[in-house]
């Protein structure tokens, strides 16, 4: 399992409640403007706690929006309630993340299947790869030609 760890500044997606979504259909004032069944932008103004955060959001207009205390789903837990707010991070971001994760877990395999317990004598291996291999020569020597 994998998880994103919200800072300030991050982009997620923003689902109103089914009373914003109502107040948007009247195109009230304080609703979000015509933005239909789909997520709003909106970018982290503060991170209350892992799973709740206050935004910014954009309506379709272009107008910003404050939403405080606005639960964050992480993609793994169970989904809020039908018809809550909720904010959501975007589906390339947990690709993204779901990739990091699996990366940590290849390396960790990788360690453990080329540097087995006891193999170096308790002395840790790492592997690195360079882009090419240079051959030291000392200084004032020719490189050789071919």
């Amino acid at each position: 399992m994998y998880t994103i760890t919200p800072t300030v500044g991050r982009i997620v997606h923003f689902y109103p409640s089914a009373q914003q979504s109502m107040l948007d259909t009247i195109e009230s004032i304080v609703g979000f403007g015509m933005h239909g069944p789909g997520p709003l932008a909106a970018i982290i103004a503060k991170v209350n706690a892992p799973d709740n955060v206050n935004l910014t959001v954009f309506d379709a207009k272009g107008q910003t929006h404050a939403c405080e205390n606005v639960p964050l789903w992480d993609g793994n837990s169970t989904p809020p309630a039908a018809g809550t707010e909720y904010a959501r991070w975007m589906d390339y971001q947990l690709g993204q993340a779901a990739m990091s994760a699996h990366d940590v877990e290849v390396a960790a395999l990788q360690r453990a299947t080329l540097a087995p317990a006891g193999l170096f004598g308790g002395m840790t291996a790492s592997v690195s790869v360079d882009a090419h291999v240079i051959k030291a020569q000392p200084e004032g020597q020719d490189q050789p030609t071919t």
